[in-house]
């Protein structure tokens, strides 16, 4: 081969690979850049325009605050928030039950092991409200229920088939019984899929100890296996277990948090005389800071500090509700009546709270991670369920939330998350400690994170539904309007801007599922229809492309991934070969 020839071949692999390089690289700067605009949404201090750390801030104000959703609204598409999964009704071995009732009746979920249960005056059953079926019971009390709590118990204590602990508080006594699972997987620690293949409520008490007496409200554990109960009494108390009795301990004793240990130097008749009981009504646990709050009957909250490993108690602060309302009021300047409704923690995703005999006047609130749910009885047959959340507005300043609701059969005494995925966890270069993943906005995860899922409970039985992502919300429309192109879509579009929009349709349009061949191609079509034109935008100052992890999943949904990833689609979808 000539020198010449053969000169020219290498410059031309050269000049290849450096177009290559260089390709790569834009490619991996423009990754780069979505993600830390992926990173870039405001924290809830932002989305409430705190201007200082003491300075309270007022929204619900304006007109834009919650936009109204409807055809009235032509900006607005209407859109669904959430969705029936399916209605399973009450074990019919429980309906004969509630004849044979006399005294006091309760309900609730246990969502980590997937079980509702109900109380009966002294009886306790439970079953799975996936599918209403493995009902177990115990009935091996005396006295009427008053407190039920569900605990994840310590290590090292009980015999590994003992999963959980149930915590029952009567007038007279606090009994803890164990609960095993025929389906554990050996040496994982995880329950199967089912969790139906045989609960199993352990007949022998494990431990019993009495109440000196005390009126029992509520029951709450730590993810570490501490056990706290609320007293009618205004006290804060602990079930402290273990495995033998030491020398100076016992297997299993109450602690009260609420007085000084020499508090019993004090006449009883003083304590009497100069103290009003008010009972503690709710008590909840943030686990990743090891912060527990309490709420009173009257509406004082307190705050305990359980130390940096979660095993001390320190009470920190107190606030009464009058100061609250002091505080309100001069925000509000307006004569308005307050009443308290919940506490919840900052972090935990999940919480729920029951309301016991659920009177017809009664009401449900609970937050799970940007989203608001509440129930409240309209008359003597229905509840309406409410959602509030800002999904549709995840980086808007100030907050906007969207609203909608529904009709709920019968009443409700208790709603609960259900979580199915846990998001991994990473190490973080400050502490180095395990730590869970800042919650991004669902347009930002949507993509590898199924829609959160819910599960409401009343005595007609449960219903389990879906809070719809925005990529949801596109496939009704899609499916609405049998076609990839009508004025819902384009408002839709207009909503979430085109960026969003398109990166929500890519989901779809890349969707290999049998059932979403049709809808795959109307998401296709509207990407072209109302995406606007394809761009290619590499800003000289990117900085050079660092490693892409897999801390928000795949980087080819990317939320902010838009008309940018034009070239990265498929020959037949960029040039309309399934585009009618």
């Amino acid at each position: 081969m000539p020198s010449s020839v053969l000169g020219s071949v290498m410059v031309a692999s050269t000049s290849s690979a450096a177009s290559l390089q260089e390709a790569l690289e834009n490619a991996g700067r423009l990754i780069d850049r979505q993600l830390q605009e992926d990173r870039m949404y405001p924290d809830l201090s932002e989305l409430l325009m705190v201007s200082a750390p003491n300075n309270p801030t007022v929204s619900g104000m304006s007109d834009m605050d919650y936009p109204l959703q409807g055809p009235g609204l032509l900006s607005v598409p209407s859109l669904p928030e959430i969705s029936t999964i399916r209605r399973v009704p009450l074990p019919p071995e429980l309906v004969e039950q509630f004849g044979h009732m006399q005294c006091n009746c309760m309900m609730g979920v246990f969502p980590p092991i997937s079980r509702a249960w109900l109380t009966i005056d002294s009886d306790i059953f439970m079953w799975n409200y996936e599918d209403g079926g493995d009902l177990a019971y115990f009935d091996g009390l005396s006295e009427t229920i008053l407190a039920v709590g569900l605990v994840k118990p310590k290590a090292g204590i009980f015999q590994p088939h003992v999963r959980h602990l149930l915590v029952l508080a009567t007038p007279v006594d606090i009994v803890i019984l164990g609960l095993s699972y025929a389906n554990v997987q050996t040496g994982s620690g995880i329950l199967n899929d089912s969790m139906c293949g045989g609960m199993q409520l352990l007949p022998d008490p494990l431990y019993s100890l009495p109440t000196d007496n005390t009126y029992l409200l509520t029951i709450t554990s730590t993810d570490n296996g501490r056990i706290f109960l609320a007293g009618k009494d205004g006290c804060l108390y602990e079930v402290a277990y273990q495995a033998e009795a030491g020398w100076f301990s016992q297997r299993c004793r109450k602690i009260n948090h609420s007085k000084s240990s020499l508090s019993f130097l004090v006449p009883s008749l003083l304590q009497f005389t100069f103290s009003e009981d008010d009972p503690i009504v709710q008590i909840e646990i943030d686990n990743s800071r090891n912060i527990l709050y309490t709420r009173s009957e009257k509406g004082v909250i307190q705050v305990y500090d359980l130390g940096h490993d979660g095993q001390g108690m320190s009470r920190v602060a107190s606030v009464s509700q009058n100061a609250i309302v002091s505080a309100a009021g001069n925000i509000a300047r307006c004569e308005v009546v307050f009443q308290h409704l919940s506490i919840q923690a900052a972090i935990s995703s999940a919480q729920y709270t029951d309301t016991g005999s659920c009177p017809i006047t009664s009401w449900i609130l609970s937050i799970f991670n940007r989203i608001l749910l509440m129930t409240a009885s309209e008359n003597e047959d229905n509840d309406i369920l409410w959602c509030v959340n800002h999904d549709t507005f995840p980086f808007q300043k100030p907050m906007m939330e969207t609203q909608m609701t529904t009709r709920v059969d019968g009443h409700s005494w208790a709603l609960s998350a259900i979580d199915e995925l846990k998001v991994d966890k990473i190490i973080t270069p400050l502490n180095k400690d395990h730590i869970p993943i800042t919650d991004s906005p669902v347009v930002v995860q949507q993509h590898m994170l199924p829609p959160k899922k819910f599960v409401l409970l009343s005595a007609q039985g449960s219903l389990m539904f879906h809070k719809l992502r925005p990529v949801d919300q596109l496939r009704h429309l899609l499916v609405s309007n049998v076609g990839g192109d009508g004025e819902e879509i384009e408002r839709f579009f207009k909503l979430h801007q085109e960026d969003q929009a398109c990166a929500t349709c890519l989901i779809l349009a890349c969707s290999t599922a049998a059932c979403d061949r049709e809808v795959s191609a109307w998401a296709t079509r509207a990407f072209f229809r109302y995406g606007g034109e394809a761009q290619m935008r590499f800003p000289a100052t990117l900085p050079t492309p660092s490693n892409v992890g897999p801390i928000l999943g795949s980087p080819m949904y990317s939320s902010e991934l838009s008309c940018s990833w034009w070239w990265c689609l498929p020959e037949s979808i960029r040039f309309g070969d399934t585009v009618p």
